[in-house]
């Protein structure tokens, strides 16, 4: 897991444009370098930040009283540290008042979002053959828009399936998306290393479960997960008819005590958009419900009973939860009651959009930036 980011900001008085280097130090981020930028470099170069104040470490503190905090910091206008005959920069231009910062909030990088997003039926769009908008125009991510980043899938499903999620994982890489598959859920070793080499905060996971008989989940594992869940990154539990539903409903256990799937339904409808509670279809207005105005509902499929937050997404054509999410205190949570729609019948009314959809809403980007 990357533990270094980056920062820009540039001087009020002279337009002097800076980098700054960020890397974890125990369990704080601190400005360890700073480089100036060229117009151009600024220009795509994005903070991937929030907080108003870093510390430094290994630059000179402030010459004044020894104060080493980032940003802010009140120089008479006479002791502006920078000069147009000094060197590039001054390492006091770290501290001083003019420095304004371009945290990660303010930051103009373009959206990975399509302008539709959360319209479901898009006036004057071309139809498939299901009623769809025809086109990735229609998708509530742009093609390519998530280059860099990550989906960690720990598949629990079994080789007995014979599942083929080739095509789901060629689709997500259409987005950008990496795909890693981790198949053994008992080594928090193989886990953490599906996660590494990328920002942490580029990632998502997506646990498939499987049958109970074949759940060998431990503590370390559970703690990992529930602590990256609760950092904020975005975790999507699948599970499917009765039984295979074993981890999505430990994990449910763990995160939503009382939430659990459950039962066996033969789904293989069509649905709609939902517009009021317990209607079949997806829900109106949600961001995966981007371009999506006819849904295929999955295969055999379970139910979820909800509690604690989790909101219904989808409601099954037995007016049933069939999946939910969480969207609370930057925290993003899909339980979803139907793998089998990332391999059997892909190309079936709204299956491939609602997939795209769901990777690019569980990125999280509201809370990590872009």
């Amino acid at each position: 897991m990357a533990d270094r980011k980056i920062l820009k900001g540039k001087c009020k008085k002279h337009g002097r444009k800076f980098v700054f280097q960020l890397d974890k130090i125990e369990s704080e981020y601190k400005v360890t370098n700073m480089i100036v930028a060229s117009d151009e470099e600024y220009e795509v170069i994005q903070s991937e930040v929030k907080q108003p104040k870093f510390v430094t470490s290994g630059l000179l503190p402030d010459k004044v009283d020894g104060k080493r905090v980032l940003g802010g910091y009140d120089y008479p206008e006479r002791e502006c540290p920078f000069r147009k005959q000094d060197r590039p920069y001054n390492i006091h231009c770290t501290y001083c008042k003019q420095l304004e910062l371009d945290y990660v909030s303010k930051a103009k990088a373009r959206s990975p979002f399509g302008k539709y997003k959360g319209l479901s039926n898009i006036p004057g769009a071309d139809k498939d053959e299901y009623g769809n908008p025809s086109g990735a125009d229609y998708d509530l991510a742009q093609d390519g828009a998530f280059a860099g980043y990550r989906i960690v899938v720990l598949n629990r499903t079994g080789a007995y399936r014979h599942a083929d999620y080739s095509i789901c994982y060629g689709a997500l890489a259409k987005k950008g998306f990496e795909v890693r598959e981790v198949k053994t859920s008992d080594s928090l070793d193989k886990l953490k290393e599906a996660f590494e080499g990328i920002d942490i905060d580029k990632t998502q996971l997506w646990v498939i479960s499987g049958n109970p008989k074949n759940m060998l989940l431990n503590n370390q594992v559970d703690r990992f997960i529930k602590k990256y869940y609760q950092d904020g990154h975005g975790l999507y539990l699948l599970g499917d008819d009765e039984p295979d539903f074993a981890e999505a409903n430990h994990f449910l256990n763990i995160l939503f005590p009382g939430s659990y799937m459950h039962d066996e339904y033969q789904g293989r409808k069509i649905l709609g958009i939902s517009n009021r509670p317990n209607d079949p279809g997806i829900v109106k207005g949600h961001d995966i419900s981007t371009g999506i105005i006819n849904f295929y509902e999955g295969s055999t499929v379970c139910n979820i009973v909800t509690s604690r937050g989790l909101k219904p997404l989808v409601y099954a054509s037995n007016h049933k939860v069939l999946a939910c999410y969480y969207d609370e205190q930057g925290k993003r949570l899909i339980a979803d009651g139907g793998f089998t729609r990332l391999y059997l019948k892909w190309q079936t009314a709204g299956t491939e959009r609602y997939v795209l959809n769901t990777a690019a809403y569980l990125t999280n980007v509201e809370r990590f930036g872009y």
